[in-house]
Order: C-alpha cells, then sequence, then structure tokens
C-alpha cells in the first residue's frame, strides 16, 4: 500500500522497539514486506526518519562492519518509567496515522498502545479525512505537554492550560484529535462546558485536581467539523482491470470509506462524504471510473461508518441534496483546475 512520512515513522519506531536492537537493514527489508517502501521516495524518508530518531535522542546507533545497528532510548519496555516526552512522541505518532493504517492495524495499534503507554489510547484518539501532514515533527516542549496530557487522560486529572494569550482553562481530557497538521484537545470543564484547545497554543499545564467519579463523557463526531461540512452517502467504482491490476479483493482507498464489494467487472466502494471545500479539494486526489448517487443500499450499511464520523441523514432525500451540493462544489474546483491547466497551456506556446 505504500507508506506517508508518519505510517514509515510509526513502524520505524515499532519494530525497533519491539526488537530492542535491529539492524538498519533488516529493519528496511521488514517494512518492504509489508509494502511501505515501494519506490525510492519511501526509501529516502526511511533512512531520513532514521537521523531523525537520532538526533531527536530517541534512537541511539552503533557500526559493527558493514552493518549499522539501532536501538532504542527507552532504558526499559516498562511503561510505568516511560517519561512525558516518550508518552507525547508515542501518542503523536498514534495520532499522526492515515484512517487507511487505522482500518488495517487496529488491533495492533490497540496492543502496541497499552504496551507502552498502559492503557487503550486509541480509543481516545481520531483523525480528520484530510489528514494534513505536518512539515515537520512537532517541538520537544509539544511532547512534553502532549504526555502530560495523555498522563492525565489516563488518570482522570484536572489541569488548568495556560494558552499564548495568558489566559488559563481548566478541564479534564478525553479526546485528541489530529486535523490540519495540528492536534485538538477536547474535555468537560469543572462546570461541564465542552473545552476545544489547540496543542500549539498551550503554553504550560498543570495538574490540579481528580475527578472524584469519573463522569460518563462521549465526544459527539459533529464538533470535529465544521458547521457547513454536513454528512451524507455516496459511491465510486473503479474497473478491476484499470485500478487493481486483476486483484480480487478492493482495497481500502479512501479516509472515508466504509464497504466495498465486487459487481460484475468493477469494485464498488461506499463513501461518507461532506459538503464543503475540505472534503471535495480531498476528492480530487483520487481517480475513479464512476461516481455513484445516494442509494438505500448505502444507508442501510451506515453502522460500518466509524464512531468519529458524523452520521448521514436517514432519509434519502436529504442525502440527494447534500450529494448535490458536494457536486457543485467539486465541479468549481475542477474548473479552476482545468482554467489553470488551460492558461499555463497558453503562456507556454507563446
Amino acid at each position: 500500500m505504500g507508506g506517508d512520512r508518519y505510517t514509515i515513522l510509526f513502524e520505524v519506531f515499532k519494530e525497533l522497539f519491539q526488537s530492542e536492537e535491529i539492524s538498519v537493514f533488516e529493519l528496511r527489508e521488514r517494512l518492504k514486506r509489508k509494502g511501505l517502501l515501494p519506490d525510492e521516495n519511501s526509501v529516502r524518508k526511511f533512512y531520513y526518519y532514521i537521523q531523525k530518531l537520532e538526533e531527536e535522542g530517541f534512537a541511539i546507533s552503533e557500526r559493527r562492519g558493514k552493518r549499522k545497528y539501532l536501538k532504542p532510548l527507552l532504558g526499559t519496555k516498562n511503561s510505568i518509567v516511560l517519561g512525558s516526552r516518550w508518552s507525547g512522541f508515542i501518542t503523536f505518532l498514534l495520532l499522526a496515522l492515515p484512517n487507511v493504517y487505522r482500518h488495517r492495524f487496529g488491533e495492533e495499534l490497540k496492543k502496541f498502545s497499552e504496551h507502552l503507554l498502559g492503557f487503550d489510547l486509541t480509543k481516545h484518539l481520531s483523525g480528520d479525512f484530510f489528514l494534513r501532514e505536518m512539515v515537520f515533527l512537532p517541538q520537544r516542549d509539544l511532547f512534553e505537554t502532549l504526555g502530560l496530557l495523555v498522563k492525565a487522560l489516563r488518570h482522570n486529572w484536572i489541569v488548568s492550560a495556560l494558552l499564548v494569550e495568558d489566559k488559563a482553562v481548566k478541564f479534564v481530557p478525553k479526546h485528541l484529535h489530529f486535523r490540519d497538521g495540528k492536534i485538538y484537545i477536547f474535555g468537560p470543564s469543572p462546570e461541564g462546558d465542552i473545552v476545544k484547545l489547540r496543542l500549539d497554543y498551550v503554553k504550560a499545564l498543570t495538574a490540579v485536581g481528580r475527578e472524584e467519579k469519573a463522569a460518563a463523557w462521549a465526544l459527539s463526531p459533529e464538533l470535529l467539523y465544521e458547521s457547513n461540512e454536513k454528512p451524507f452517502v455516496f459511491g465510486i467504482a473503479f474497473h478491476r482491470v484499470y485500478m487493481h491490476a486483476g486483484k480480487n479483493d478492493p482495497d481500502i482507498i479512501f479516509p472515508t470509506q466504509y464497504y466495498a464489494k465486487m459487481d460484475g467487472e468493477y469494485y464498488i466502494y461506499y463513501l461518507l462524504g461532506f459538503t464543503g471545500d475540505r472534503f471535495a479539494q480531498k476528492f480530487l486526489t483520487i481517480l475513479y471510473d464512476e461516481i455513484i448517487e445516494p442509494r438505500l443500499g448505502m444507508l442501510k450499511r451506515v453502522d460500518l461508518i466509524g464512531d468519529f464520523y458524523p452520521k448521514p441523514p436517514h432519509r434519502l432525500e436529504e442525502n440527494e441534496k447534500r450529494f448535490l451540493l458536494f457536486l457543485e462544489t467539486l465541479e468549481k474546483h475542477l474548473d479552476l483546475r482545468n482554467a489553470i491547466v488551460k492558461r499555463k497551456k497558453l503562456l507556454f506556446r507563446d
């Protein structure tokens, strides 16, 4: 499936930690066998993150003969002695993984989290359908802050967050969300209001108490999206020959995909769509042979949609209205791109 930068970085760290020591050669071969290093660009990413892990003090290397060996600077695999910076780094890797990876390796991620952090952090994490990458890894102090948040989340601590505008906010961290390259924290205040903060706006974090009795709390998925981003169902179709080289099983090809099947010579995918520009821009990045309008069969399977996506309307007519808005937005962005191409052709010919 190939790997984006954070999938490669996460797999490097996971393999390194589980092996305690491993040669760079063997590490590279393991990622190749998983299909994460299909080309030279991904291999360059692999070596870049090996270097970054060493520079940031998360790993140390030793050369023996012609081969270089790596080991993590944890000292022990016991999560009790895991420092805030390590916890924050691991949490960032779990947060920044693309949803395609989450779908495929969810149980493995859960066990990895339980082993390292002492609890299943993955049920408190979510990623946006766009999931734009950060250009660089977060600064070290953000890892520290993120690690403290995770500790507070695990133990139901009340924290006081000092923001960049010198305003203090008290709340109980309950959920972390990765969107457009930024990390957001959600949780209830002592007064019962919902607090939403951006991690890079937090200057300092202090534990000030603990919930005596942890109240049941659930994050509404609607809070993770803009007010103009309304969900609906629709589908796309690929011809098996052109898109999958004759493979028999459909792939996970889009973050909001919730069902796939074969229909003759075509792969049919059901997707959760959103009105607004962001989803249309993301949709432009994939290829398809056909866009399929909302259908009752799609609505019958909405229970398969992940917990951190808002559910579409029950009525087919409302889904059709939103689908039409999506098509209009998609057409707008296609026209803009076509205009750019035409203008460039004219300039190039002159």
